[in-house]
């Protein structure tokens, strides 16, 4: 395991984050993974520091404001969708993982569906 570095991002306005990036490059730094709990503070969570300590860039993004007030569902996938992006603005980075905590794991879930089928998969009568 090598060292890292650690260094905070703006994601939006409201959505702050901590990259995680390991300083030894070996090909895997390519793969981005974004960490996110739905409701809790992520910034300094373990995941972003010891995935990259492996190779990987690490993104753990919060979504909730600086005064702890936790985002609607909507807000939320606009969080993690500006998370995505900022992911994707790396150069480096070729593929992305998303890897949620808890009902972080329902945020992530949420966010791929509504990636690859449009929100309108939500919306229908058939949703129960």
């Amino acid at each position: 395991m090598g060292g890292i570095k650690n260094t905070f991002v703006r994601i939006t306005r409201r959505v702050p984050g901590v990259l995680y990036e390991p300083l030894a490059k070996n090909g895997k730094e390519r793969i981005a993974i974004l960490t996110m709990h739905s409701d809790e503070d992520y910034l300094d969570f373990p995941t972003g520091p010891e995935l990259a300590k492996r190779g990987y860039t690490a993104l753990n993004a919060n979504v909730m404001n600086k005064e702890g007030i936790v985002f609607s569902q909507p807000e939320k996938m606009k969080a993690v969708k500006a998370a995505v992006e900022y992911l994707r603005s790396l150069p480096y980075v070729e593929k992305i993982i998303l890897m949620g905590h808890s009902g972080g794991g329902t945020l992530m879930s949420c966010y791929q569906a509504i990636a690859e089928n449009g929100p309108e998969i939500f919306q229908s009568e058939d949703m129960i």
